[in-house]
């Protein structure tokens, strides 16, 4: 029961990424969840490899992580913050342990049972597995480099800043135009001279 609801969350979300937020990251996450609806759904309709698959969900306890990190940065949190930094190295930690861990000993058990496995089912898992870690390794270095790069504290800091300033209603001139002399740089805040505060 718990791999066919998995099925049905990754079904529901990649029809919301189709119809709803067509963009860069959006269509590599499609392919993530195409992946795993293709393996998680041979697991269901063969009644096979369950087990294996509950594995596999390991890897969510990391996406607490990953989607808190995601919230902070919607509303504009400050990556010095202690809670921010606290909920870096936590996922950063969980990454490790539940994401590359975990989907290393399911390669290293699906190349070990190689000749247990029919030819479909080997292709399938293994590559479905290669796809996910590759996925997974490009995603360590992208938080990596944005989480404990200097530069990237620099800019995401100033962008907070400017961000707290537009939400206090500070320099804000006639009509609710943003004052050209303290505008946000457009390098930072795409059409910052239209900005208008809702």
């Amino acid at each position: 029961m718990l791999i066919s609801f998995s099925v049905g969350y990754f079904i529901h979300d990649f029809l919301d990424m189709a119809l709803c937020h067509r963009k860069r990251s959006s269509y590599e996450l499609m392919v993530h969840h195409v992946c795993v609806i293709c393996c998680f759904g041979l697991a269901v309709w063969g009644a096979m490899f369950v087990g294996y698959a509950v594995v596999a969900l390991f890897v969510e306890v990391n996406s607490v992580f990953l989607h808190i990190r995601q919230i902070y940065i919607i509303t504009g949190a400050s990556k010095e913050e202690p809670r921010y930094r606290l909920n870096s190295m936590l996922n950063i930690g969980t990454f490790v342990v539940f994401r590359i861990a975990v989907l290393g000993w399911m390669t290293r058990w699906i190349v070990i049972h190689k000749d247990d496995l029919s030819l479909p089912v080997y292709t399938l898992g293994s590559v479905g597995l290669a796809m996910i870690m590759l996925m997974n390794i490009v995603l360590f270095f992208r938080i990596c480099i944005v989480d404990f790069t200097k530069k990237k504290h620099k800019e995401s800091n100033k962008f907070s800043a400017q961000m707290k300033k537009l939400k206090n209603n500070e320099d804000v001139g006639g009509e609710g135009s943003v004052v050209s002399k303290t505008s946000p740089t457009p390098s930072l805040l795409p059409n910052s001279t239209n900005l208008h505060i809702n």
